[in-house]
């Protein structure tokens, strides 16, 4: 997550540069550098796509704004592809994702006690990804203990860096698992790619404590009622430190702008994108 302590200033700026540099360089040598057979089989689906169609379905509410059946018939009668991410397979029912990201380290390490809570649920979704038989992108730091079919891609961010589409090489856009998955649609080479549940609306759900407290309405397609969170960060938790740290969700949509993504949702708060398009998706 990034700490906006190093980039209110001049120094604060070169600061976190040589802690992106710091970062990315052992990086590499812990995963990259020894593990390059794993990474040349990413490097052959270089464009292996190029010319297709792909949906790709983040789990913001406005997913529900589409027809799951729709959606099928595109994948089924014009070969549309579709890219999902984290808990999507507990909750896609009748579609079945033909690539899935994973990059939370809940996934990954679902034994450890800070995942106790969801781990049974951990371990249905890997189990359900594999019924699918789903093309799965993990991140190559997650390899070894991955026993599931996978392909790998690099998953160190370097703020200052532009690359968005290379995903062999440290990403310049914040960790967000759905954004991801656009990355890899994009190095893939799909011509069009449609996109949905981009929310990123938190802000708008945001309210102060009378203790001060930050507290957020956290809601996803499949939720039937919000749930609260009470919001900690890791610098001074303020209203300020949060919608600065949220705008960098618009801010950094922008790079993906090199290819032809067209938003499904006509409400979207994302304006990176076109929302014009002629496919029949939505719910009557």
């Amino acid at each position: 997550m990034l700490n906006r302590n190093y980039i209110t200033s001049p120094f604060g700026s070169l600061k976190y540069s040589f802690k992106c540099m710091y970062r990315t360089s052992i990086y590499y040598l812990q995963y990259i550098l020894l593990r390059q057979s794993k990474l040349s089989s990413t490097k052959h689906l270089y464009n292996s796509k190029k010319n297709s169609k792909a949906f790709v379905f983040a789990n913001g509410p406005s997913f529900n704004l589409l027809d799951r059946n729709k959606v099928k018939y595109y994948m089924e009668h014009e070969s549309f592809d579709l890219f999902a991410v984290n808990s999507f397979i507990r909750y896609c029912c009748p579609l079945i994702p033909t690539h899935y990201i994973l990059s939370d380290p809940a996934y990954f390490n679902f034994y450890d006690k800070r995942y106790v809570n969801i781990k049974e649920m951990i371990i249905n979704d890997l189990e359900s990804l594999q019924k699918i038989n789903s093309s799965i992108f993990i991140p190559i730091e997650f390899d070894k203990q991955f026993p599931y079919n996978h392909n790998c891609f690099v998953d160190s961010e370097n703020f200052f860096s532009s690359n968005v589409f290379n995903i062999l090489s440290p990403r310049g856009y914040l960790s967000m698992t759905a954004y991801k998955a656009l990355a890899i649609c994009g190095y893939l080479g799909y011509n069009e790619i449609y996109i949905c549940g981009f929310d990123n609306n938190y802000f708008k759900t945001l309210e102060v404590s009378s203790n001060n407290e930050i507290i957020l309405h956290d809601y996803h397609f499949y939720n039937t009622k919000t749930k609260d969170t009470v919001l900690k960060m890791d610098w001074e938790p303020s209203l300020g430190s949060f919608l600065y740290r949220d705008h960098f969700l618009f801010a950094h949509l922008e790079k993906f702008k090199t290819k032809k993504i067209i938003n499904l949702d006509p409400n979207s708060l994302v304006d990176a994108f076109v929302k014009n398009h002629n496919l029949d998706v939505y719910t009557t």
